[in-house]
């Protein structure tokens, strides 16, 4: 049998190394997406289990999970430091991790469980995850809207004064975010709280709606908005609302909340 020349076996690995879409200090995509979804599920289970209420304790769910996957912290800071810079490789690393935990819900509901009870057990205690839309958002230059809406109605989990959440992560914004979180009561009033995110904005932003713990609440509704873009576009990650209970309205971020009557 014929030994490949030296030449050849440095040019077939160079080709094999460019068509790989990531360096080799880089969690490959199909293994970072299914990473992140194990990771999001972990957060889903520690956001809605009193047993993870520390940082310490989440910390070390998180490092459980990255060491299943052999995956030390730094190597995952530095892959997630590149797919940050490289979006259209992290929109598709997305996209598999949507896929993934869709999966993971159809394969629950064919045992037996359905949507509703699935999100009911992650919605039923003192902090829950109540976000059903996706995650992420694109607008664009020639995006039809430029306003993302979401509507909860009120179901048996809800509790007078709680606090509504609303996180996101901008990813390379070009565009300042606006963002509002609305209740309406049964009285007819409408509380609301909104700010808006400056186009350097980075990092994991937040604002929180506390519901008023003499009314009952209805529906909880809000929007995410941009200007028009020129050309080029941006995205809004890591979307989530996340409900917990409070009987306090010490802590507003700085911003002041907003109540209106409609009748």
């Amino acid at each position: 049998m014929r030994k490949m020349p030296v030449y050849m076996a440095i040019l077939a690995a160079a080709f094999l190394a460019a068509c790989s879409k990531t360096p080799s200090y880089v969690i490959a995509p199909d293994e970072m997406a299914l990473l992140m979804a194990d990771i999001h599920t972990g957060e889903a289970v520690a956001d809605n289990s009193g047993a993870f209420r520390s940082d310490s304790l989440r910390q070390m769910l998180k490092q459980s999970i990255l060491a299943r996957h052999g995956v030390s912290s730094e190597t995952f800071d530095t892959s997630l430091y590149w797919y940050g810079r490289h979006v259209d490789v992290y929109m598709e690393v997305n996209e598999k991790t949507i896929d993934i935990l869709q999966n993971r819900l159809t394969e629950a509901e064919k045992i037996g469980a359905t949507e509703a009870n699935v999100r009911l057990i992650y919605t039923d205690s003192d902090s829950a995850v109540v976000w059903s839309s996706p995650s992420m958002i694109r607008f664009s230059a020639r995006s039809p809207m430029y306003t993302s809406t979401f509507n909860l109605r009120s179901d048996r989990g809800w509790e007078r004064g709680d606090a509504y959440t609303l996180s996101l992560r901008p990813v390379k914004p070009v565009a300042p975010i606006s963002a509002v979180v609305a209740v309406s009561y049964d009285d007819g009033s409408v509380e609301y709280v909104d700010t808006t995110f400056p186009s350097d904005a980075e990092g994991l932003q937040q604002l929180t709606l506390y519901l008023d713990s003499t009314r009952v609440a209805r529906q909880i509704y809000g929007a995410l908005t941009v200007p028009r873009l020129e050309s080029g576009a941006m995205y809004v990650d890591s979307i989530s609302l996340l409900r917990t209970r409070t009987r306090s309205r010490a802590l507003y971020n700085g911003v002041s909340q907003h109540r209106v009557s409609l009748r």
